[in-house]
């Protein structure tokens, strides 16, 4: 069988973990990939996940959010009309600039 070389650049570290795990499930990292590229190939879609973990500063939103939620400070609404009026009133406008002002 013929075969094709890919170059693949990566973060040192990455390859380094990778094939760490490779190796404990009983593998290669070359086997591991050419596995990826047959399933591709094959399903025509990309079938892993990718997930991502929050940033520092989301969770400090999240966390900002849940307090002010528990103090009784945020604000819902029952229809999209009640919300633009809401939006739409003199104080909301000037809380809601202050906010985007601390981010």
């Amino acid at each position: 069988m013929d075969t094709a070389i890919i170059n693949l650049r990566v973060d040192p570290r990455l390859k380094a973990n990778a094939q760490a795990v490779a190796k404990k499930l009983g593998f290669n990292l070359s086997s591991i990939l050419k596995g990826y590229l047959r399933e591709l190939a094959k399903l025509g879609r990309v079938d892993f996940a990718v997930a991502e973990d929050p940033s520092p500063w989301l969770i400090r939103q999240l966390k900002q959010a849940r307090k002010e939620m528990l103090e009784g400070k945020a604000v819902s609404f029952n229809d999209v009309e009640s919300a633009i009026r809401w939006l739409n009133a003199s104080g909301s406008k000037r809380e809601i600039r202050s906010q985007i002002a601390a981010i």
